[in-house]
């Protein structure tokens, strides 16, 4: 197995949900321009890593919830979120899945507070 490159704190806001929303310097409020800055600067830093995998954990801060590895071959489908489908309604994705990576990320134990 692979080395552990880094971790990223990060954010996920439907404001941006969308490549074109991002780079077109769009912004919902002027108070959201350092998130959507710096979610483009972290997104460049990870292509430039040219990583074998990214492993993202998209949670609202605390939470119990489980993480779940999904290891379909390919990732296509059109999103409308249901929290916010004023904002997010569909957006078409397309995506790679990686079976082998999912089967190794799932095995990796994990550790509860007790």
């Amino acid at each position: 197995m692979g080395e552990l490159s880094r971790i990223c704190l990060s954010v996920h806001t439907p404001r941006y949900c969308t490549y074109e929303a991002a780079f077109a310097g769009k912004l919902a409020h002027p108070d959201f321009r350092a998130v959507r800055d710096g979610l483009i600067e972290q997104g460049r830093e990870l292509a430039a890593a040219r990583l074998d995998v990214i492993v993202i954990n998209s949670c609202h801060l605390v939470t119990t919830f489980p993480t779940v590895v999904d290891g379909t071959p390919r990732h296509r489908g059109v999103l409308t979120a249901q929290e916010v489908p004023e904002l997010i309604h569909g957006v078409e994705y397309d995506f790679p899945g990686d079976s082998a990576s999912s089967r190794t990320t799932s095995t990796i134990p994990s550790t509860t507070a007790r």
